[in-house]
């Protein structure tokens, strides 16, 4: 199928691949309808921010970020209630997580990750949710620059990329 986006044009989308958020995503509850896009540098490379882009609004694009990419000892405890809901029964071969990336107007330094309210999808059924964890430690706000530093200057490149992408 095909979607229009702003940001990306027409781009065609297997249909298996759409995300139901049965209840929207706060903030957003009108669109209920997604799709992973990879985000891509200027020279083409690939990067470890995709785009969560609705099909409903063309102009609604959330970048997201697997959140072990850039914090290995990520451990999110979700309510059992949550995982119940989406029929997970085993998180390790069913549950994909991603963390709403937020870039400040002119400031991508400033960039942070949530790591304490990440979407959580079933990968079987591609339903999903925007979690509460239950893990105090854990902030929406998360500065980027938190990851080890080996990951920092890949991250550093591709988060000025992204910025450029959602101005």
């Amino acid at each position: 199928m095909n979607i229009n986006t702003s940001r990306f044009g027409q781009i065609e989308v297997d249909e298996k691949s759409v995300i139901s958020f049965p209840e929207g995503i706060p903030g957003f509850e009108h669109t209920r309808h997604y799709v992973i896009v990879p985000h891509r540098t200027v020279q083409g490379q690939s990067s470890p921010f995709r785009w969560l882009q609705s099909i409903e609004e063309p102009s609604l694009a959330l970048p997201v970020i697997n959140p072990w990419s850039i914090r290995p000892d990520y451990a999110p405890t979700v309510p059992g209630l949550i995982i119940k809901q989406l029929g997970i029964t085993a998180i390790r071969e069913q549950a994909q997580f991603l963390a709403v990336v937020t870039i400040p107007a002119n400031n991508p330094a400033g960039i942070t990750v949530n790591l304490l309210a990440p979407i959580l999808i079933n990968r079987d059924t591609n339903v999903a949710k925007q979690v509460i964890v239950q893990n105090e430690t854990y902030s929406i706000r998360t500065p980027l620059i938190t990851m080890p530093i080996e990951s920092q200057m890949e991250a550093s490149h591709s988060a000025r990329a992204l910025a450029g992408a959602a101005a």
